[in-house]
């Protein structure tokens, strides 16, 4: 009988099952290989990889058969004690366990005339069986209940990024269609001043225009030059998830001091100096939420049906991946790598 295993990673990987023999195939890397005691409960596999040993940790979240097959579904860590926050998408745990859920329609639909109203309900933000997040916008127009024709979500993390230099990851499927508008950003934890105290956009798209939008805003909202935008071309992201990295130091939360610059799928598509005034980076929370209408989507509304966001894999960690904080100096060198837009 085969035996199909399925984990939770941040890296591109791939697996095959030979003799319960479990190979991972990593990129510009030699294959994984490591041994799979049968039905276990905690595995600890050594890995060698380039001449060098590696112990991982897979953690069995559960089993059970599917066309003859038996599935076990793992989650590991990668990065191994670089990483200081990993929320695990456990179908057996509650979203509120990593998240406050903001609710209502906020005042002025949020200050952009969203139409939607938050909800902190299970059929809005929910645990899939297979390891994943998803946050899930409906658009329901024959409902009678006002507050029932366009619901979501929208989540905060009770971790903020705590340190002083770091990179958040994501990796995201984005709902793409007209009136939605999906978002990974940060703000500050509560209270805060709005945008004062600072606001960063990781992804977010509307309209299904297939672009996300890099964002920094901060000062009084009305004044000019307190906002960065950079918009980055995914013609697929309808179709896959995209990983999406926030890089950042700032040397003793310093106002006023520090370097930040945005990854997605690996490529730096803009930086940015901390502005003065801001709060501390160490202090920001992450949200995501799917908003529906309003003035960013230029008063479209959304076709009745749901819409996911689905959020593979999130983490927090001391440094990248590949190349840790020297490919963030050379790539804050590098000239294609600039500063966004003003508006």
């Amino acid at each position: 009988m085969g035996i199909i295993i399925k984990y939770k990673t941040f890296t591109s990987i791939g697996y095959t099952i030979l003799n319960e023999q479990l190979c991972l195939h990593k990129k510009s890397e030699l294959p994984f290989v490591g041994w799979v005691p049968h039905a276990p409960n905690i595995i600890i596999i050594i890995i060698i990889a380039a001449g060098r040993s590696l112990s991982l940790k897979f953690n069995l979240v559960s089993q059970f058969s599917h066309c003859g097959a038996h599935l076990w579904h793992f989650h590991t860590n990668l990065r191994g004690s670089r990483v200081y926050w990993q929320p695990q998408f456990l179908p057996h745990v509650d979203v509120s366990h990593e998240w406050d859920a903001k609710t209502g329609h906020g005042t002025d639909g949020w200050g952009n005339h969203e139409l939607q109203n938050y909800t902190d309900q299970p059929q809005n933000a929910f645990h899939t069986q297979d390891g994943r997040l998803v946050l899930r916008a409906v658009a329901n127009h024959s409902a009678s209940d006002a507050d029932q024709k366009y619901t979501s979500a929208r989540l905060v993390s009770k971790q903020t990024l705590a340190h002083d230099r770091g990179v958040l990851s994501a990796v995201i499927l984005s709902p793409c269609a007209e009136g939605i508008w999906p978002a990974f950003w940060l703000l500050p934890q509560e209270p805060f001043v709005w945008p004062t105290d600072g606001e960063i956009d990781i992804a977010e798209t509307w309209n299904g225009d297939a672009e996300n939008h890099s964002c920094l805003h901060w000062g009084q909202h009305d004044q000019p030059d307190r906002h960065r935008i950079r918009g980055t071309r995914i013609p697929d992201m309808r179709q896959r998830p995209v990983q999406y990295d926030f890089v950042w130091e700032q040397p003793g939360g310093e106002a006023g001091r520090g370097r930040m610059i945005w990854y997605i799928d690996g490529r730096p598509v803009m930086k940015a100096t901390v502005p003065a005034g801001t709060r501390p980076l160490r202090d920001m929370t992450v949200l995501l939420n799917v908003a529906m209408g309003g003035n960013v989507c230029q008063g479209k509304v959304p076709r009745e049906g749901a819409y996911d966001m689905v959020v593979y894999a999130m983490s927090m960690a001391h440094e990248m991946e590949n190349g840790g904080w020297g490919r963030f100096e050379y790539d804050w060198g590098h000239p294609a790598v600039r500063e966004g837009d003003t508006y």
